[in-house]
């Protein structure tokens, strides 16, 4: 038996679109959003899940809500599925932040981790705090099938760190168009990335 974890990145919003740093903003849906939730929603709930949780961030939680109302689930928020937090740097674009910080652009391209801004996190910092949460919540449901919605680049250092791979490795996985998913298999023998960018 196995513990299989279904990883969604929320709904899209406007920051996304211009292709701002995000962080911890707490930007709601918009429009489209609400609309893109609300049609992956009968999609995910019919994977059958039998638990509902999602970072406490207005985007993963409204697109949580929708799939709650479909499914019927109880809603479940951690904190710690949150975003990497940006610091100073949220809310601006990366051609913004890289004139005062040039290596930026070489710094994403090669993959390597680095701050985001004097008093955001680190990748690995990130890393942390997500797959302590995801932990728990395996524990909590052994065995079962978990519906998570978080973020894009928490999704992936957590994907990465579950199947034991070196942080780097986060870098090298795609990632999550809004309202995609991914699922794990947790248990005791192994873990296994099962499926990458489903559509709901």
């Amino acid at each position: 038996m196995a513990t299989e974890l279904i990883l969604v990145r929320h709904a899209k919003t406007a920051l996304n679109v211009q292709g701002m740093f995000q962080g911890h903003l707490d930007e709601p849906l918009g429009e489209l959003g609400l609309a893109q939730a609300r049609d992956a929603a009968p999609g995910l709930a019919a994977l059958a899940a039998d638990a509902l949780y999602c970072s406490d961030l207005q985007r993963a939680r409204q697109t949580a809500e929708a799939v709650a109302a479909a499914s019927g689930l109880p809603l479940h928020t951690d904190d710690r599925l949150r975003e990497i937090h940006c610091g100073t740097w949220q809310g601006r674009t990366v051609e913004e932040v890289a004139v005062e910080f040039p290596e930026l652009i070489e710094l994403r391209r090669s993959g390597a981790d680095f701050r985001r801004s004097p008093t955001g996190e680190t990748a690995a910092e990130l890393a942390d705090r997500v797959t302590a949460a995801l932990a728990d919540i395996i524990r909590a449901n052994k065995n079962q099938r978990v519906l998570v919605v978080a973020h894009g680049l928490a999704i992936r250092v957590g994907v990465a760190r579950l199947l034991g791979m070196p942080d780097e490795f986060a870098m090298t996985i795609g990632t999550l168009k809004n309202c995609h998913y991914a699922v794990v298999s947790h248990s005791k023998r192994r873990v296994r990335l099962v499926s990458h960018n489903l559509p709901a």
